[in-house]
């Protein structure tokens, strides 16, 4: 049987799986990565952990060979390396927010222009901003940069020495024209920057180069194997989790996050929602976040000194007719108001609240805010027919039952495969290398849903009723505020 070795370098995690024809994971090994910040982490780590987990999964599988290595990882980070082909510094990460002052400049001086070529706005975590920031303020440093990668295609350069990155994480730098498909040089050359920094791009099933001989020494791996590109994560989630232009994916992990196709959307959804290029080169995808919707939960565990599994107990304790809203803005709203400063509160209040209550609105808010988006979304194309639930979305009862509720018209399904990501990534490795004809083959025959009955029928016209209190009171407290 075929069998894909996938790298996936998460934020808190560097995971390595192999992943089979039928899209199992057969084994999967990972470890924690350590950062001296929460914005921060250490490419070279990446790589040595990488050379120590590969001899793991081996071990558990018994066997050396496999017929493509594909790469997925966190986006929007800012890595460079100098002409020894080395980290300059930390890798900043997508969180990272130092770059604040540049991004007024570009929302100031360039608000249409980058909306017309990259159709996002320049927020904080993006590249551009930051590698703006560094010119400012390390020049030295800005000077003896060589390339900019992503954190997979560190990763791959180290494996092969081949300098590339997909279109899916070149569309996520504010930097990469979504039209022309291609690096802005003209843009960028009015900001003192040149597109030799920049990597070449490729289709995300691209096989890039093969497997060093003695990177196949350390590791054990036989020398040669093709190394595919791959995409971003949130790409490979999407893929992972069944995505297509008749569905949503929806993931409560650290942000809360909404994903989905559409080619028609391209032109319409300009500063409300994320847009990028998918790993089909022909079509977009679309991210609808909350960046505190997961990290609420245990953010406020912590509050009450609790589990966040007693978190999830309490709200499935609470009453029915509850008031009491969470807006889930303590990290900033994401879409679709993209505003990002700290503008979290708890509203109608009663004293006959109590912690489950409390509890169960922490959940309402980031459902809430994730549906503002799906609302954006689908405000220019008839309902999307299917809602695929990720992460913590497809574990906990109580987030499934007011996901019924708030999305009742819809078949709702959760993944059978707990890693979508990692999934994703093994799709378009098993294209690369020649398993499947195309992407759509491959998510046909790899990916896994089942149906998700209701749990609890009831309550939908209430919940329903404070989701409009919610939308409605967001947009009171957040009108004047600039982005």
């Amino acid at each position: 049987m075929s069998k894909v070795l996938v790298i996936d370098i998460g934020t808190t995690r560097l995971k390595i799986a192999c992943v089979d024809e039928t899209g199992e994971i057969r084994n999967i090994v990972s470890s924690a990565l350590p950062r001296k910040s929460p914005t921060e982490q250490s490419a070279e780590c990446w790589f040595s952990e990488t050379l120590r987990l590969i001899p793991e999964l081996i071990d558990l599988e018994s066997n050396n060979s496999f017929d493509a290595i594909a790469l997925t990882g966190n986006m929007h980070a800012l890595l460079t390396i100098d002409r020894n082909g080395e980290p300059i510094f930390d890798a900043w990460l997508w969180n990272d927010l130092r770059a604040s002052k540049e991004c007024e400049f570009l929302n100031r001086e360039y608000r249409d222009v980058i909306s017309e070529k990259f159709f996002n706005p320049a927020i904080p975590g993006f590249p551009l901003p930051k590698l703006l920031h560094l010119k400012n303020t390390e020049p030295s440093i800005f000077k003896s940069v060589w390339k900019i990668l992503q954190p997979k295609d560190f990763i791959a350069f180290k494996l092969c020495r081949e300098v590339f990155t997909d279109f899916t994480d070149a569309s996520g730098t504010l930097m990469f024209n979504l039209t022309s498909k291609s690096w802005d040089k003209e843009f960028l050359a009015e900001l003192g920057l040149s597109v030799s920094v920049l990597p070449e791009v490729v289709n995300s099933y691209e096989k890039v180069g093969n497997l060093r001989e003695d990177i196949a020494r350390i590791t054990g791996l036989k020398p040669g194997i093709p190394v595919v590109i791959g995409a971003g994560d949130l790409a490979t989630a999407a893929l992972g989790s069944k995505v297509n232009n008749n569905t949503l994916v929806l993931v409560l992990g650290t942000a809360g996050q909404l994903l989905t196709t559409d080619p028609r959307l391209l032109d319409k959804l300009r500063g409300k929602i994320f847009t990028f290029l998918f790993v089909d080169l022909e079509n977009y995808f679309y991210l609808g976040t909350v960046p505190a919707g997961g990290y609420s939960f245990d953010w406020f565990s912590r509050i009450l000194a609790r589990d966040t599994s007693e978190v999830f107990k309490l709200a499935g304790e609470s009453k029915e007719d509850m008031n009491l809203l969470y807006l889930p803005f303590i990290q900033g709203t994401g879409t679709p108001h993209m505003i990002y400063e700290p503008l979290g509160a708890f509203l109608n209040i009663s004293d006959q609240d109590s912690e489950a209550e409390f509890c169960r609105a922490l959940i309402e808010g980031a459902l809430f805010s994730l549906k503002e988006s799906s609302n954006v979304i689908e405000e220019f194309t008839e309902e999307k027919d299917n809602l695929v639930l990720q992460s913590l979305a497809a574990k906990v009862p109580i987030i499934q039952d007011i996901v019924l509720s708030l999305y009742e018209s819809r078949n709702i399904y959760v993944s059978d495969q707990k890693e979508a990501s990692i999934v994703g990534a093994a799709i378009v490795g098993a294209v690369g290398c020649g398993i499947y004809n195309d992407i759509r083959q491959a998510q046909a025959n790899m990916v896994k849903v089942s149906k998700l009955n209701a749990l609890n029928k009831g309550g939908e016209s209430k919940i329903l009723k404070r989701f409009e209190m919610f939308r409605n009171l967001s947009k009171i407290l957040l009108t004047g505020r600039d982005r």
